[in-house]
């Protein structure tokens, strides 16, 4: 949970940057419409694989519930 949803919007910027330039957003990404809570701003807890190492993502704390991992000089997924 946040205290207010004035960052939304700049971290879906970060992600949909991130997404762009090749990372793979796995899980969540948006924010989340509690089921049973009204007030409050839920963003959904995010899984990122993938992340330019130099991205704003990689390089900048974001405040949320965001899991960011990169692969440098990996080519195969497979193993």
């Amino acid at each position: 949970s946040m205290i207010s949803n004035n960052r939304f919007d700049d971290i879906k910027r970060i992600l949909d940057e991130a997404a762009d330039g090749g990372a793979v957003i796995e899980q969540g990404g948006a924010p989340y419409p509690h089921p049973y809570l009204d007030a409050g701003y839920y963003f959904a807890p995010t899984v990122v694989g993938r992340a330019d190492p130099d991205s704003e993502l990689m390089q900048r704390e974001s405040g949320s519930m965001i899991a960011r991992s990169c692969l440098e000089g990996a080519t195969d997924m497979s193993a």
